[in-house]
């Protein structure tokens, strides 16, 4: 096994690890976000009833991979999730190529091998004029004012 597979299998392990974390993670938060609006659903009740719901839900925060991995064994109920499908781009832009796209001015102005005529002569002399100076002002410009 040379490096880059040795790579490629870090690589594999680290995704796989992070997916399961992240999976975790999301999953304790909704654990815990529960057993906090139980405990406050019962804070006039005994003090021995919240402690045994913050701890069940504390204990059972490390088994949620198991309870993962048990509910996605062969043979384990599943439910359909419809998902939005995976965006494939078009091959071709539509109209791409075409005269259609162009202003009707330029259409007449195309020559016959169909390339586009030379820009308006607006356009070379905003060109050839250079860039653009700001305007004096007698007051600096703050971002904040």
């Amino acid at each position: 096994m040379n490096a880059a597979e040795w790579w490629l299998a870090l690589d594999r392990a680290g995704f796989r690890v992070v997916w399961v974390l992240l999976s975790v993670l999301w999953q304790s938060s909704i654990l815990l976000a529960a057993a906090g609006a139980l405990a406050y659903c019962l804070r006039r009740g005994r003090a021995a009833v919240r402690h045994a719901v913050w701890a069940g839900a504390i204990l059972a925060c490390p088994l949620i991979p198991l309870l993962a991995w048990m509910a996605s064994a062969p043979g384990a109920p599943r439910a359909g999730i419809p998902v939005v499908p995976r965006y494939s781009p078009p091959a071709e832009p539509a109209g791409y190529g075409e005269l259609a796209a162009l202003p009707s001015e330029w259409q007449s102005q195309t020559t016959p091998d169909g390339a586009l005529p030379s820009p308006p002569s607006a356009i070379r002399e905003a060109e050839q004029a250079g860039p653009v100076q700001p305007a004096a002002s007698s007051r600096p410009v703050s971002p904040w004012a």
